[in-house]
């Protein structure tokens, strides 16, 4: 079973190449790549239009005016040929196995709907200035899940037809930010949602 990435991108310029570069080169590689620009103005077009030129599992999609996060997973969702969903975000990047590991772990644990991972954060330049511990959350993801996010959305994989369907809109695209976390609460079934105890992603903070 291949999987379906998915990336939203506005004016990230200076963070698109090691983001995209992260997922060329991962471990497993049998994957499709779907991008879509959010109306940039910065060049990050330009870029993205070089990567589609020589990696033929990338498909690019332009938009003519900005539309938003959740407007734009969502038509990615309805474009990708496969059962695992990867989430991935321009400003982030990721070891080179997250891949491989998310999708083992899926094959292996059929139980589990939504995986993420763990993360190091990192500042606007890539520095490592901290680290996210959601894996701790496994064993009571019922009590914490109504007080904070369990997961971090852009280290997500996901079973796409037991998570989306037309009678739930996919992402709720009422909500500008916190789509991700509305999207867990509504499908949360008690045992759905894990995290893996590796660090698989680097989160990047632009506040510090």
């Amino acid at each position: 079973m291949s999987i379906s990435i998915i990336m939203s991108v506005f004016n990230e310029y200076d963070f698109i190449d090691k983001s995209v570069n992260s997922i060329l080169k991962q471990s497993y590689s049998d994957f499709e790549f779907l991008i879509i620009d959010d109306f940039s103005n910065d060049g990050t077009v330009e870029k993205l239009k070089t990567y589609q030129s020589t990696d033929t599992r990338i498909k690019l999609f332009l938009n003519n005016e900005t539309k938003g996060l959740s407007k734009n997973l969502n038509f990615l969702i309805k474009k990708s040929k496969y059962e695992y969903l990867a989430r991935a975000d321009a400003d982030d990047f990721y070891d080179f196995k997250r891949l491989e590991l998310q999708k083992f772990f899926l094959d292996n644990n059929k139980e589990i709907e939504i995986l993420g991972t763990n993360a190091y954060e990192i500042d606007g330049k890539s520095n490592v200035v901290g680290q996210i511990n959601k894996s701790r959350f496994n064993q009571k993801i019922n009590e914490i899940i109504h007080l904070q996010n369990p997961l971090i959305h852009s280290s997500v994989m996901m079973r796409k037809t037991k998570l989306f369907s037309e009678k739930y809109f996919f992402y709720n695209e009422k909500y500008e930010r916190i789509q991700d976390y509305e999207l867990w609460m509504r499908k949360f079934n008690k045992r759905n949602i894990f995290s893996l105890e590796e660090k698989l992603t680097h989160y990047r903070n632009k506040n510090q």
